[in-house]
Order: C-alpha cells, then sequence, then structure tokens
C-alpha cells in the first residue's frame, strides 16, 4: 500500500497535504501524536485511517508485527541446487512469504472470531466420530454455542492455485461434516437437533470463478465474511491485508516486483452483515442460505 513514505507529522493535520502518497494518491503515512497511522484523502481533507494502537482486534500488535516480519524471512538458509546454485534472493522470500501467509491468515481470523461476542474459534480439532486412519485436520472451527452454529473453515489464499489431490482433501472434509453433523455437534456439547454444522472453503484472494472447481461446497470470499460473522471480522481481514502489503512494498527484494495493480483490498463501507437479534432458529437459516448461495452447482 504505501512506499517510500516517511514524512512525519505531529499534531498539525494541515501537513498532511505536502505528505508523499502512495501509488493511488489518495493515502499517505503520518505519524500523529507518535503514533503510526494511514491518513487517506477525502476530497479537500483527510481521514485518519487506521491508529495503531497497542493491540489489534485483540492480538498484541507486536506479536502480528512479529508474524508479519516473519513472511519476509526463512525459517532456514535455503540449500543450492546441485546444478543452478545458490537461489535468487527473490526467490526463496517469495516462496517463504506463499508458505507463511495463508497461515497468518488463518491465526488472525481465528483470534478475531474468538473475541467476537458469541463466538469462539478452535484450530484443528480431532474428533472421536472421525474414524478414518488419517484423521482431518480442518483449519479452523467457529463454534456459536448461544446460536447453535458450528463451520468448519478451511483457508486458502488463492484456491484457483489448489493441485487436483487437494481439491479431493476438501471434497472429503465437506462430505465428513455433513454426514457427522449430529455427532460432531454432541462432541462440542451442543444439541444436534438444533445445530447447523457445515464445512466452508475461505478463498482468500481468488477469484468468486474458483467456486467451479469444488461444486457443491460453499466458497466464501472475505466480502461474504460479515454475513455470517460479526463486521470486525472482515475489517481485521482488510486491515491485515493493508498491514502485510505495506512491509512487502517496504522490502527491497520485493521493490521490482510490486505493479501499480497490486494494490490493498478496499471494501464497501456499507456491507449489511447479519443482525445478532436473530433467534436461534432465524441465525441458522440465514447463515445456511448464504453458504447455499456461495455453491457452485
Amino acid at each position: 500500500m504505501l512506499r517510500d513514505l516517511s514524512y512525519i507529522v505531529i499534531g498539525d493535520l494541515s501537513a498532511l497535504n505536502k505528505a508523499p502518497r502512495d501509488r493511488s494518491g489518495c493515502r499517505c503515512a503520518v505519524k500523529l501524536d507518535g503514533l503510526e497511522t494511514v491518513a487517506r484523502s477525502e476530497g479537500n481533507f483527510f481521514k485518519i485511517e487506521d491508529r495503531m494502537t497497542s493491540r489489534f482486534y485483540g492480538i498484541e500488535r507486536q506479536k502480528l508485527n512479529r508474524e508479519i516480519e516473519a513472511l519476509l524471512e526463512p525459517s532456514k538458509a535455503p540449500q543450492a541446487d546441485p546444478i543452478l546454485g545458490n537461489p535468487p534472493e527473490i526467490v526463496f522470500r517469495w516462496n517463504t512469504f506463499a508458505k507463511k501467509h495463508g497461515s497468518l491468515i488463518e491465526w488472525v481470523m481465528s483470534e478475531v472470531i474468538q473475541g467476537s461476542p458469541g463466538w469462539r474459534a478452535a484450530s484443528q480439532t480431532r474428533f472421536k466420530c472421525d474414524t478414518d486412519s488419517t484423521k482431518k485436520l480442518i483449519d479452523r472451527i467457529a463454534i456459536n454455542h448461544s446460536k447453535g452454529v458450528v463451520i468448519f473453515l478451511e483457508c486458502k489464499r488463492n484456491l484457483g492455485n489448489v493441485s487436483g489431490p487437494y481439491l479431493k482433501t476438501i471434497r472429503a472434509y465437506d462430505s465428513w461434516c455433513r454426514q457427522s453433523a449430529h455427532q460432531i455437534a454432541h462432541e462440542l456439547g451442543m444439541n444436534p437437533m438444533d445445530t447447523l454444522v457445515r464445512f466452508a472453503v475461505l478463498n482468500a484472494y481468488g477469484d468468486v470463478s474458483d467456486r467451479e472447481r469444488v461444486a457443491g461446497i460453499p466458497v466464501l470470499m472475505p466480502i461474504d465474511l460479515p454475513l455470517i460473522f460479526p463486521r470486525p471480522v472482515l475489517e481485521a481481514f482488510r486491515k491485515l491485508n493493508n498491514m502485510v502489503y505495506a512491509r512487502v512494498a517496504e522490502h527491497p527484494a520485493f521493490h521490482d516486483f510490486l505493479g501499480a495493480e497490486d494494490v490493498p483490498l478496499h471494501f464497501h463501507d456499507q456491507i449489511d452483515g447479519i443482525s445478532n437479534d436473530y433467534s436461534p432458529e432465524e441465525f441458522r437459516q440465514n447463515v445456511e442460505k448464504v453458504l447455499d448461495r456461495r455453491t457452485a452447482s
């Protein structure tokens, strides 16, 4: 999002007019009252977009910053290829980012859901009703006891890039959730007769058309998140995306590889989300409708 922006503003918002912008021309990095933040141009005015407090939706910001830094640093030194020799820096950093970024999204989404009213999250829980020799470890489980909703969520950065064998695994996950719904609810201490248990894929950066690759299985885009979860879950995803992009853009290894079209995700501010005032039955019906409508036939 922000490249080569080091302008410092302390208390004087009028000076924002002089601050260098990002490529879109409408954002600038500033420091206001000692806190790093982002200002967005709205006509002749600037709106402070995000004050960098010590916590990010309940997550310790220092810990989050460390995780973002780790996206760019290989866990171990890359080995030389016997023919090609040592890989270029951009290659091993690119591969490191691709491997770690999905896990970061999963972790942040889980933490934000955990902090949302009525919801809790669990990761890769083993169920007794899963009797296969290879236990299913789905990325995240979002649980709302008061509304009777359990959603197994498999997070993918881009479903369009997922290999054929893994698509088969995704179908096995969905089949197991459907067949074992009552047992799953029982193991979670919920009434099987009043609990909706579903599986879905979160396609973080893919295309809507990716749904066709897993026909019959719900595929959620980030824009769909407020239709099931409280709106802060989407806001956290959007802001995490912007934070990660800003850090990547600052790194010398990536300067020549981020094009003008590579901009952070932006969502319309007036997304109608699901109401927490629904009765449990109404809530379940609405969640099921959302999942069914996000399923390719």
